[in-house]
């Protein structure tokens, strides 16, 4: 019954709730300073609902970008208090993604997810609404913070699959960690200016893959007015909405645009700088004996260690930086052919480049195969058996044993993956490196592949387009060479740990020396200076072998809420979804490849399932009918070489690893999509 009395007694009533017991618990709750809590009232009209219903700006379960809205007849009571269920939708992007498209109340849930998106962007904050819809208007009764999303860490391995794949020791963690993310760091705080941030609070470690917080990477691109996702856009791991560019900044870019162009001006001639700087690291890197390291006591080692990682750490920026402006690059020449009618994926970027094949370890191996079939029969059977002594039987100037060890010079630093120095490098397993070259097989590449020479435009924008494909020649070139640099100064960090195993194996502190690994640095330091005993060391590598052997075939979650390791529900699928990166279909039996070791079992026409794409992996390709990785973008090793043989290749395929040899697979890599029959 509506009286002035009763609306004093109302009021009365809501004063006195600043005194109770739930509200006490909240404050100690939000640790509120104030003491003395005043309570506001505020008087409404009642409106009789047709609808009551609440919206959040964003998704309170997956915590993404989406507006979420829930809706019942009547009164909102029965939605908040009496739990029935309710009609629900998810607005993305001005669709309605979830819930009844098209029914009599779709009109109203747009305009609902609209104009709480405009009270998002007033407030700058998400927000929890509620309202009401009387038949005829639609009435906001509250609006606040969702107060719990500050306090929500969300964590990707969409990057990380591609730039640290793989299950990470704990020493390879510690180091890579600090040093790679606090180039992260520099870039984006040279960009936005300081965020505040450790390179610890970039990553964490589930399962023992890498995951990075993308809610620290969404912010910065978000303060440009850009999508919080734009950075796995801008590496080629997220196609961009048709329309849409994650290049494309908003009005908030305004006031960072004295720190872009200052970034922006230091990086127009970065291609230049870059190859300066690398002759002058790659001449002292070669000056580094790792042969000799075991000669060094512990003091020095650990010394030489943090003397090195500044070295390293330049390199890291160029091998961020470097594929982030290919990329660039890519998407502008890849406009630039659209408009002509050409498909940047069947365009063959580095045709007759004089140094395309440079860093390109299958040409070298495709020559090694061709000379090896060339020695005596007698000869190939002995390399075959003992690769070693019959190399070093051989003479000195021998042809064969010349182009060997030149091979290894410019990549027997390459392994399973580039940016673990726990993996044994390809120089450390001679007879890896002659079985592949016995094995190799040659594959031609897409012969219909267009060319800069077919473009046909007009004088002025063939000058555009030319000047664009330049530089996107000299970055996917300098890229490459980058990368190469990186690996071998960044594996450098093996040999100077496996000399301190060996000391802390004489010591009787390790069993062997690669139990190092599963230490991080400072408790290497520790066991070094006595603070960690013997049987502690056993005891952290024991269980770090233990645990990471349990959970080697699970298949981790692309995305992770908080820092609780969540609880798998492994299952098994009939298909896979990936990301189409070599476009075509083929079918065949599966050949699971988990590392080098496993490369002699690929046989011609496989299918071959790889973790992630490295530029370590490729020698197998041309065996392959199609590749299938479960990480990696459109511009990672993998795509790009699938691409240039003309294979079948799907990326960022969660759960392939899992499928057994042998097993029927179609691949439709048109779709990205990967499909499972019953076994062969």
């Amino acid at each position: 019954m509506q009286s002035v009395d009763n609306i004093t007694a109302a009021i009365i009533h809501v004063w006195e709730e600043a005194q109770s017991d739930q509200l006490a618990s909240y404050i100690a709750q939000h640790d509120i300073q104030e003491k003395n809590v005043l309570m506001g009232v505020i008087i409404q009209e009642m409106i009789e609902p047709v609808w009551s219903g609440v919206i959040l700006t964003r998704n309170p379960v997956t915590y993404t970008s989406e507006v979420v809205i829930e809706a019942v007849a009547g009164y909102g009571d029965d939605l908040m208090q009496k739990g029935i269920d309710a009609t629900g939708w998810v607005v993305k992007e001005g669709e309605i993604t979830s819930g009844e498209k098209d029914g009599p109340f779709a009109e109203k849930i747009l305009r609902l997810a609209g104009d709480a998106l405009q009270v998002k962007k007033a407030l700058k904050m998400d927000v929890d609404m509620e309202w009401v819809f009387d038949g005829s208007d639609i009435y906001y009764l509250q609006s606040r913070p969702i107060s719990s999303l500050s306090s929500i860490k969300i964590y990707s391995n969409r990057i990380s699959r591609d730039m640290l794949p793989g299950m990470i020791k704990p020493l390879v963690w510690s180091v890579n960690i600090p040093l790679v993310n606090s180039v992260w760091i520099d870039i984006l705080e040279s960009i936005v200016g300081p965020l505040g941030v450790q390179p610890e609070d970039l990553a964490h470690a589930f399962f023992y893959r890498t995951y990075f917080n993308m809610g620290i990477f969404g912010e910065v691109f978000k303060s440009m007015g850009m999508p919080p996702d734009a950075l796995e856009t801008m590496m080629g791991l997220k196609e961009e909405r048709e329309g849409k560019s994650a290049m494309r900044p908003g009005k908030e870019m305004i006031r960072h645009i004295p720190r872009i162009l200052r970034f922006a001006f230091k990086h127009l001639s970065i291609g230049k700088q870059i190859g300066k700087e690398l002759r002058e690291i790659e001449i002292s890197l070669n000056q580094l004996d790792f042969k000799a390291f075991p000669k060094a006591d512990a003091d020095t080692l650990l010394a030489q260690i943090d003397t090195h990682k500044p070295t390293v750490k330049k390199i890291a920026y160029y091998n961020i930086v470097a594929p982030l402006l290919m990329g660039f690059h890519n998407r502008m020449l890849k406009k630039h052919l659209e408009r002509v009618g050409m498909d940047f994926l069947n365009f063959d970027l580095m045709k007759d480049h004089p140094r395309s094949s440079a860093y390109d370890p299958n040409h070298f191996i495709a020559q090694l195969h061709d000379q090896f079939h060339l020695l005596p029969v007698k000869i190939q059977k002995a390399l075959l058996k003992d690769a070693e002594n019959t190399l070093v039987e051989m003479a000195a100037d021998d042809p064969f044993r010349m182009a060997v060890q030149a091979f290894i010079n410019q990549f027997g630093h390459f392994s399973d993956s580039g940016n673990d120095f726990s993996y044994a490098p390809w120089r450390e397993n001679l007879p890896f490196i002659i079985q592949m070259i016995t094995d190799f097989e040659r594959k031609q590449a897409m012969e219909d592949q267009s060319s800069f020479e077919q473009i046909e435009t007009g004088i002025i924008r063939r000058l555009l387009i030319r000047r664009v494909y330049r530089k996107a020649r000299e970055f996917r070139l300098l890229r490459e060479r980058v990368s190469s640099s990186y690996i071998y100064g960044y594996g450098l960090f093996r040999y100077y740990f496996l000399a301190l195993g060996d000391k802390l194996v004489a010591r009787k502190v390790l069993e062997g020396s690669e139990d190092i690994f599963y230490l991080n640095e400072q408790q290497i330091r520790d066991a070094f200076d006595g603070s960690l005993t013997a049987r502690a060391v056993k005891e952290i590598v024991s269980f770090h072998k233990e645990t990471m052997r349990e959970q080697e075939n699970i298949t981790a979650p692309e995305l992770i809420y908080g820092e609780n390791e969540p609880v798998l529900d492994i299952k098994s699928a009939s298909e896979f979804q990936g990301v189409p990166a070599s476009a075509g279909f083929y079918r065949g039996p599966a050949c699971v490849v988990k590392s080098r070791a496993e490369f002699g079992k690929v046989k011609k026409g496989d299918v071959l399932l790889i973790p992630f794409s490295d530029v370590g992996w490729t020698p197998i390709f041309p065996k392959a009918g199609a590749v299938i990785s479960e990480s990696g973008g459109m511009l990672s090793h993998c795509a790009i070489v699938a691409r240039e043989y003309g294979i079948p290749s799907v990326v960022s395929a969660l759960g392939v690893m899992n499928l057994k040899d042998g097993q029927i697979l179609t691949v439709d890599a048109n779709a990205g999509v990967v499909y499972t029959h019953e076994e062969g």
